[in-house]
């Protein structure tokens, strides 16, 4: 993790009232998938938007009859081989935003890196490993040292292109509206870290926190990446977004997951517990909880390398990160183009299984 955190003031917002414009969040509407090109542009920190698909809800209109307004942008494709990051083995702290791509023995299991009879392997590693284990040569290997695979947070003043969430307009605004890029941010406050967002070209990250809107000076932001991904969640989806979603922050000991929301002004970063009835963003100087709202999570596609996201070499041979089933555990390993298949090594033994999910980008 890049950028430090604590170092400058903490703005905090008054609370607006629940009778006020805008405490109910407007709804949410799924807009449809036509776009509305809308100019690239550069703002401070060097941080360039994407192009923004841009849509106008029918039903769910706002005060004053404004019809509400749902952004998201394209997806974004570029790699970013600092996602890749050293953990020792046991370092729970290294593990903080590791991706999860399975769970065994009720430990979450996350796709590793390693190098290995002079060829850089994919496998999987577990909290209580001594290294990467990979299947090589019929046999489960463990190697150290390894890398796992985790979101790279990074300061504005480094210039990297940060994974943006839509635009918004300016609170206030009439139409035309003057729209703003927003982006996945976080900070510290009280001793947790929380996710929120960054509206450029603001020098502060806004986040949720008691009810309130908390700002900080001293923030990172998420540099965007290929293997990232929005997937659409509601708490009643279940715990299967707990393991699925890219996770960002802590509280307590709990960690907070990356999500995104539609507000009556646009798309707004933030954050969400598993214990959470919905997504935190700030919203009008106010902590708005909106239970539906989309996950930030790894692109997992079915099997076949075409897309997936190349990560490793054996030889001439292109190593990418994969999972598959193993009985009522799902297990990352690895798959090339020459020898298709998920490779897992795990008991004591080379495991090929043949229905499995590539990481995409």
């Amino acid at each position: 993790m890049s950028g430090l955190f604590g170092r400058g003031p903490i703005i905090e917002h008054e609370r607006i009232s629940a009778g006020e414009p805008g405490a109910a969040g407007g709804g949410w509407s799924v807009p449809p998938r036509a776009p509305v090109v809308v100019p690239k542009f550069d703002v401070p920190g060097r941080i360039r938007a994407s192009t923004v698909l841009a849509t106008l809800a029918g039903a769910g209109a706002i005060a004053g009859g404004v019809a509400l307004l749902l952004l998201t942008t394209a997806e974004v494709s570029w790699a970013q081989g600092t996602s890749w990051r050293a953990v020792k083995a046991g370092d729970a702290a290294g593990l903080r935003d590791a991706i999860v791509a399975g769970s065994e023995s009720g430990l979450p299991l996350y796709p590793c890196r390693t190098t290995y009879a002079g060829a850089t392997l994919l496998g999987r590693y577990r909290a209580d490993f001594a290294g990467c284990h990979v299947g090589f040569d019929n046999k489960e290997v463990e190697s150290g040292p390894f890398e796992v695979l985790g979101p790279t947070w990074t300061d504005l003043s480094e210039g990297v292109r940060a994974m943006t969430v839509g635009e918004t307009a300016d609170a206030g605004d009439t139409r035309p509206f003057t729209l703003r890029p927003v982006a996945v941010c976080r900070a510290t406050y009280q001793g947790a870290i929380h996710p929120g967002s960054w509206i450029g070209p603001d020098k502060t990250c806004s986040f949720g926190f008691g009810g309130r809107v908390v700002t900080s000076q001293n923030f990172t932001v998420l540099q965007a990446a290929p293997w990232m991904t929005w997937t659409p969640a509601t708490p009643a989806s279940g715990t299967a977004w707990i393991e699925a979603a890219v996770r960002g922050g802590e509280e307590g000991g709990e960690p907070f997951y990356l999500c995104r929301a539609a507000t009556a002004r646009g798309m707004l970063a933030g954050k969400i517990k598993a214990t959470s009835v919905g997504c935190s963003v700030p919203f009008d100087g106010r902590e708005l909880v909106e239970t539906r709202f989309e996950l930030l999570t790894p692109r997992w596609a079915p099997g076949g390398t075409v897309g997936a996201l190349a990560a490793g070499r054996e030889k001439t041979e292109l190593q990418f990160p994969c999972r598959g089933r193993k009985a009522s555990t799902m297990q990352p390993g690895r798959t090339t183009d020459q020898h298709p298949g998920c490779r897992v090594g795990m008991q004591s033994s080379e495991v090929v299984l043949p229905d499995y999910d590539v990481l995409a980008q």
